[in-house]
């Protein structure tokens, strides 16, 4: 008996600190995910051909978020997609 309740004990309590080890839960929106590929690729393509700066940043976000919210068919460009669009640019830049 005593054995089976030591068996019980031990995976109740492996079963409890696994939990502490699972990866965070994280917004996986396929529309979110779509779209910040979409900036990247077309953020790529501007830097390749020598059209992306510092200097020109603002204007090529802009540029690529009405041009990947066009391609998804998203309802339309806010100020968080061209916000979302910068920072993709921002870290090809660099």
């Amino acid at each position: 008996m005593k054995k089976y309740l030591a068996i019980a004990f031990i995976l109740a309590m492996t079963g409890t600190t696994a939990g502490a080890f699972s990866l965070p839960k994280v917004d996986m929106d396929s529309d979110k995910v779509l779209l910040n590929k979409c900036l990247l690729e077309e953020g790529t393509k501007m830097l390749n051909a020598g059209k992306l700066t510092e200097a020109t940043i603002d204007t090529t976000a802009t540029e690529i978020a009405t041009t990947c919210s066009t391609k998804l068919a998203l309802k339309n460009v806010d100020d968080t997609t061209v916000t979302l669009a910068v920072n993709v640019l921002k870290t090809l830049v660099k």
